[in-house]
């Protein structure tokens, strides 16, 4: 494995033409050789995904900055994603 992936705490992926396979194959990459936290700049709909708190391999916990307090587990949204 890559020793710059393993010593990285957060990874910032810019994606245009490659975001789906950023999404669907490096990020969850990621979450599984314990990166803490991935930005995929998602330059098709000029959004930012922010992915951390990565257990068993996924990011589990979704938090909203919008409204303290509020934090969901993943498998609560998507029962096949635990």
């Amino acid at each position: 494995m890559n020793s710059m992936l393993i010593s990285s705490r957060i990874i910032i992926e810019v994606a245009d033409t490659s975001l789906q396979k950023d999404r669907e194959i490096k990020i969850p990459l990621y979450a599984s050789s314990g990166i803490s936290e991935a930005w995929l700049i998602n330059l098709q709909d000029s959004e930012v995904e922010v992915f951390w708190e990565a257990t068993q391999g996924k990011y589990q916990v979704l938090s909203s900055p919008t409204v303290q307090g509020l934090s969901l587990d993943v498998s609560e949204i998507l029962p096949s994603m635990a």
